[in-house]
């Protein structure tokens, strides 16, 4: 088994005709906790025409050189690196160097545009709760969810639960079976936490007529997949005969112990731990 110093030694000497190879070497130094020799042989590639600006910035960043990071961000964005942008979106958003909220969005709204899906989520996200647009609360919710349907369509599907809790509970824009929509959109794509908010839908009466049949089929899916809050609320219908099940003080607490062992706080909390 060749070890990292083998591989650094063949990548050298890769990298003479191929430069993306210095990208490689520079993994294996973050791996390794080295980010003095990460920097220098990422700032080897994008010297040599690969596109590695955003490893660069990263890594100036965890090494607290700031104005280095967001330097080399923007001459990635200026070549064209697409994550380069969303980079540029946070530090303008947070104050990495300084706040400018117009240029976040601008970076972020280019960035997502170029199929970053993060950019999509962090514009949206911006939009909900920072609210740039002051006159018109609304319509940054407006703008949000826009945001979020592309970091959904860019292939963020977890982002369907905060579109789906959206329609949900927004008095304004509340679409009750467009929420529904939302979430058997994200289900279908594998997001299996979204039967808990599909159960959570169909075994109340505040958003539709209970149908207790269409709930507890969710909600036994997300305990089928390991879902902590799906477990934790089957735990809870066992307990208590919720929903006509037959209440089990055994099944109770086996699906209590499931849903604390995968960090469900409210699970813990009733065991104890």
């Amino acid at each position: 088994m060749s070890t990292n110093s083998d591989k650094i030694k063949r990548y050298e000497r890769l990298a003479i005709k191929k430069p993306k190879y210095y990208v490689s070497i520079g993994d294996i130094y973050i791996e390794e906790g080295a980010l003095k020799a990460a920097t220098i042989y990422y700032q080897k590639a994008v010297d040599n025409g690969v596109l590695a600006y955003t490893l660069l910035g990263d890594t100036w960043g965890y090494r607290s050189q700031y104005k280095k990071a967001f330097d080399a961000y923007t001459e990635g964005a200026n070549k064209g690196e697409a994550e380069c942008f969303a980079r540029l979106g946070f530090c303008y958003e947070t104050g990495y160097v300084k706040i400018d909220i117009q240029k976040a969005i601008e970076c972020y709204a280019k960035a997502s545009d170029l199929g970053v899906a993060a950019a999509a989520r962090f514009l949206g996200d911006l939009y909900y709760f920072k609210t740039p647009i002051e006159d018109s609360k609304i319509e940054n919710v407006k703008n949000a969810l826009k945001c979020y349907e592309r970091a959904f369509y860019l292939g963020d599907i977890q982002i369907a639960k905060k579109i789906g809790f959206i329609y949900l509970n927004n008095e304004e824009l509340k679409d009750v079976p467009k929420a529904i929509e939302w979430y058997e959109k994200g289900l279908s794509l594998g997001e299996y936490s979204l039967n808990f908010d599909l159960a959570y839908v169909y075994l109340n009466d505040r958003f539709v007529p209970h149908d207790y049949k269409k709930g507890l089929k969710y909600l036994l899916d997300g305990v089928h997949h390991n879902d902590p809050e799906s477990l934790y609320m089957y735990a809870r219908v066992r307990e208590t005969g919720m929903y006509k099940v037959e209440p089990d003080k055994k099944a109770y607490i086996y699906y209590l112990k499931k849903a604390a062992a995968l960090g469900q706080d409210d699970a813990a909390l009733e065991l104890g731990y």
